[in-house]
């Protein structure tokens, strides 16, 4: 399986069990971390908007890391394998 590369405005969905539903946007990748903002919380009336910071190796669609949903926010493409889980 070949690994997405994590680029800025991309955007990612959690794939823990514990955090359905929340998204991400990709602000800022560096050597170690992405930058992400939070487009969708896990529950209802949850927190968005803020950033977190997530390591590279966890952005890979394994059941506690992540799966890339688009490429770019702009284009609403959906990449290679992006389907719900």
């Amino acid at each position: 399986m070949t690994l997405p590369e994590v680029r800025p405005g991309q955007i990612w969905a959690d794939n823990d069990r514990r955090s359905k539903g929340r998204t991400l946007r990709v602000e800022a990748v560096s050597a170690r971390h992405a930058q992400c903002v939070v487009l969708t919380s896990a529950t209802p009336g949850g927190r968005t908007g803020h950033t977190v910071r997530i390591l590279l190796e966890r952005m890979k669609p394994m059941s506690n890391g992540y799966r890339l949903l688009t490429d770019d926010e702009t284009s609403g493409t959906p990449s290679e394998g992006g389907g719900a889980a």
